[in-house]
């Protein structure tokens, strides 16, 4: 009886191998993707965040019953900074979530002003399905959402 190896054996490991390795590739790819967007809804956060802190007669304005952010130039602002920070990065600002700002214990300074931001991330594997698998339970979408607190400034 011979040792040797059979006839495709070789083969059938490498497919085996590269399958695996091209498998994984992908799902670094995919996490280096949200890890990306993450980073960045961080910064509009923080942009968003760094705005409101230094507007306290808006916040002052916003915690009224009232507002309407429409008609609002501040807010108008607010969003434009948040906006091109997630433009920098070339992220759809269609699946952009901008929330007003939460000042929970009044408007002074020192005070903490809390701002929201979320974005709704479609990777290049979104559409991917494995046969008689699906997505492993992946979602289609990646819901991304970044909170960033800070001190209100001084008038």
């Amino acid at each position: 009886m011979k040792y040797g190896r059979k006839k495709g054996q070789s083969l059938v490991e490498i497919t085996i191998g590269v399958s695996f390795l091209l498998i994984l590739l992908l799902v670094l790819f995919e996490f280096a993707q949200i890890f990306f967007a993450y980073l960045n809804v961080l910064s509009a956060a923080r942009a968003g965040c760094i705005f409101a802190s230094n507007h306290p007669s808006w916040l002052r304005e916003i915690q009224e019953p009232d507002y309407n952010p429409e008609d609002d130039p501040l807010y108008e602002q607010y969003r434009a900074r948040i906006t091109y920070e997630v433009l920098g990065a070339d992220l759809n600002t269609e699946y952009l979530h901008i929330y007003l700002p939460v000042v929970e214990d009044g408007v002074a300074p020192g005070n903490p002003v809390t701002v929201r931001v979320m974005y709704e991330l479609s990777t290049f594997a979104s559409t991917m399905q494995v046969p008689f698998f699906g997505r492993f339970g992946l979602p289609n979408r990646y819901q991304i959402s970044a909170q960033v607190t800070m001190p209100i400034r001084g008038e």
